[in-house]
């Protein structure tokens, strides 16, 4: 059964339990009542609450630090933690996580492949006072209406890797100073891709795209014609003679006991890919955890503090992907690693990926 079927499946019958959805890079944990999602939980940064709220222009990057150091100390969600505190109102709160809800199904749907579990059984509570619920047949609803605006939208933007011509004069009104289309025309004016809009505005895929659909529809958006890119591939550096999933996955963790746990989380990660099972995404999962930690340790312990060895023009004319560009944008000289990653709607072991390469191409330093 398509997980999409299964989703109207449960809507119709009013089904409570909890719907586990797992891919090769994300998981997603949802708690259903009576046919109604409660809760989610994902371990992909963009689709946590945080990040709808930055995106909303609720909280700015370094609020939602402070309020997440709160987290941590309090153990009280962090939704309450901004309505108590009066940074965020509460019909905020419940409009970010209405859309969060909504999110954690309707990514999934496009995936190609992933496994998924629903266990039937009572739920958890939901947080006192911040109790928001959104039907499994409304998400169905809302998926059929996706693919259709999908559709015309990759007509007009066939790929996020390209740039746009704004003209305000076709705009039917000037955006006010701070909101979402301001914040969206000054990155517009200053060269980024789409890619780049999706992570400076902290965005959903799709919400961005519908908002600049509907911009190109006024005449107010067009894109800038521009020779095909060349895409960065993705192919790890320790390629060797290895050909089945089996002898890669040997190879991967003949590395992983020699300790180098970088060589081994690529190479798991192609195995992964080659033959997706359960023991290739549990070695997987293993070899990136110790990645993970071992860049946590050389990049982020003791507070380290990125500072930019190069210009800012310099790194304009790189050609970086929309990741580096973003992470790199956010140095400051004040912030560290740490603060930077955690604030940032790339996945944790890609941006420290990422730091660990500014540092070895002598782009940043590290205090």
């Amino acid at each position: 059964m398509p997980l999409r079927d299964l989703v109207a499946y449960l809507g119709n019958r009013k089904a409570t339990g909890t719907l586990l959805v797992e891919g090769p890079n994300e998981r997603h944990h949802v708690v259903i009542s009576e046919g109604a999602v409660i809760q989610a939980g994902s371990n992909a940064p963009r689709e946590y609450l945080a990040q709808f709220l930055m995106n909303m222009g609720m909280i700015t990057e370094d609020e939602y630090t402070e309020a997440f150091q709160q987290q941590l100390a309090t153990k009280v969600a962090l939704g309450k933690i901004l309505v108590d505190s009066g940074k965020v109102p509460e019909d905020a709160i419940r409009n970010a996580l209405s859309l969060k809800f909504r999110e954690a199904l309707l990514g999934c749907f496009d995936w190609t492949e992933g496994r998924f579990t629903f266990t039937p059984g009572d739920t958890p509570t939901t947080v006192p006072g911040l109790d928001v619920s959104v039907s499994l047949l409304d998400v169905h609803r809302e998926a059929d209406l996706r693919q259709t605006a999908w559709r015309a939208i990759r007509e007009v933007f066939p790929t996020g890797r390209v740039r746009l011509r704004l003209d305000r004069e076709q705009l039917a009104a000037p955006p006010e100073p701070g909101s979402l289309d301001d914040r969206l025309y000054t990155l517009i004016d200053d060269g980024a891709t789409i890619d780049d809009l999706v992570l400076g505005l902290h965005s959903t895929d799709f919400f961005l795209y519908q908002r600049l659909f509907a911009l190109h529809r006024l005449g107010a958006i067009s894109v800038i014609p521009t020779e095909s890119p060349t895409v960065p591939t993705e192919v790890p550096e320790v390629l060797g003679s290895e050909q089945g999933p089996e002898e890669i996955l040997r190879a991967a963790e003949a590395f992983y006991a020699s300790g180098n746990v970088a060589d081994a989380a690529a190479l798991a990660r192609r195995a992964y890919e080659v033959s997706p099972s359960a023991q290739t995404a549990n070695f997987l999962r293993q070899a990136e955890a110790a990645l993970s930690d071992q860049l946590k340790a050389e990049l982020v312990h003791g507070g380290k503090v990125p500072r930019l060895k190069v210009s800012t023009g310099l790194v304009r004319q790189m050609p970086l992907s929309a990741p580096e560009r973003y992470l790199l944008s956010r140095i400051d000289g004040l912030r560290t690693v740490e603060a930077i990653v955690q604030v940032s709607p790339i996945h944790e072991l890609d941006a420290l990926r990422c730091f660990k390469g500014f540092v070895e191409q002598g782009l940043i330093e590290l205090r």
